[in-house]
């Protein structure tokens, strides 16, 4: 018979335990549970040594439950389930009637727009009001339940989890690479692009990588050139990519689609890229810890499904 101190000792690393288990990731579990990862791990190996059993095997980014694991994470989700849904029966509290979400006018027009319905699938056709603006931080945080952010700020009180990387890399469109001769497979240097037509915007609320930052991984961090076109947001410097204007710096998770289809090239064999660029920050009065948790899973498995172009990744 097992010690019942040593039962208390492992019980409160058990939703820790059951999370990793489940999404088979150390990653994956400190989203969905709104911690680190280091703290997931840690908590793990701390289970492991109370128990004096291994539960998981680790292969470089790999996990799977070992054979004393599985009879662990079985009797976990046995425990788990009836407790969850004991909770919904006798909790009082209620999701509110409309769930607001805030983001910049792009990532609303291009990336949320289109999974709109999945979202609203997510969270059991939940009502959601959709809040397109410029300027994210002058919104009344009273009125907002959920803003995509750009940068890791965060209003007083509120949750904030990294859901996406930042991937960006020199883009146009296959007839601008014609009338330029713009070889896709290589590498566009300083010199090069002063003699075409670069497509900027007013960055706002978006704050992908601008013209300076890209000019710095060339090695000319002392050097500009005037774009040819300013737009007032990143989805019309896209339309006018597309329509052969120029070359733009392309936010890949939101150009995915124009990629796979064609309709955009990748230019070269560098991007930018960041692990944790753009946030989700959340009012956890609005939402139950079970509903942002779902949510956080659905914007995370949304972001990994994004196809991307086969080509170095630069960290900056």
């Amino acid at each position: 018979m097992v010690k019942q101190s040593i039962v208390r000792a492992a019980f409160g690393a058990l939703p820790l335990f059951e999370a990793a288990a489940r999404l088979k990731s150390f990653t994956k579990a400190s989203r969905e549970l709104g911690l680190t990862q280091p703290a997931v791990s840690r908590r793990i190996l701390e289970l492991e040594r109370i128990l004096d059993a291994k539960l998981f095997v680790r292969r470089s980014n790999k996990l799977s439950l070992t054979p004393k694991g599985k009879v662990l994470f079985q009797a976990v989700k046995l425990g788990f389930d009836p407790i969850a849904a004991a909770i919904s029966k006798v909790s009082t509290t209620k999701e509110q009637s409309v769930l607001t979400i805030a983001c910049g006018f792009s990532f609303a027009s291009m990336w949320l727009q289109p999974r709109f319905e999945l979202l609203r699938e997510c969270l059991s056709g939940q009502e959601i009001q959709l809040v397109a603006a410029e300027r994210l931080d002058e919104l009344n945080p009273d009125e907002i339940d959920i803003r995509i952010l750009w940068r890791p700020q965060s209003w007083r009180e509120r949750e904030l989890i990294p859901i996406f990387p930042e991937e960006v890399s020199l883009v146009c469109s296959p007839e601008f690479a014609k009338a330029n001769d713009i070889d896709p497979s290589h590498d566009l240097g300083f010199d090069q692009l002063q003699k075409l037509r670069l497509i900027s915007y007013d960055h706002g609320a978006e704050e992908y990588c601008d013209w300076s930052s890209w000019f710095s991984t060339l090695g000319e961090r002392d050097s500009t050139i005037s774009p040819g076109y300013i737009y007032s947001n990143f989805m019309y410097a896209i339309q006018a990519t597309l329509m052969g204007k120029g070359i733009a710096i392309g936010f890949i998770p939101l150009i995915a689609e124009y990629l796979k289809n064609g309709d955009l090239l990748c230019i070269g064999n560098i991007v930018h890229h960041r692990d944790e660029a753009i946030f989700l920050e959340y009012n956890s009065d609005a939402l139950s810890p079970a509903r942002a948790s779902k949510l956080i899973s659905w914007f995370n498995s949304q972001s990994e499904d994004v196809e991307r172009p086969h080509i170095h990744l630069t960290t900056i």
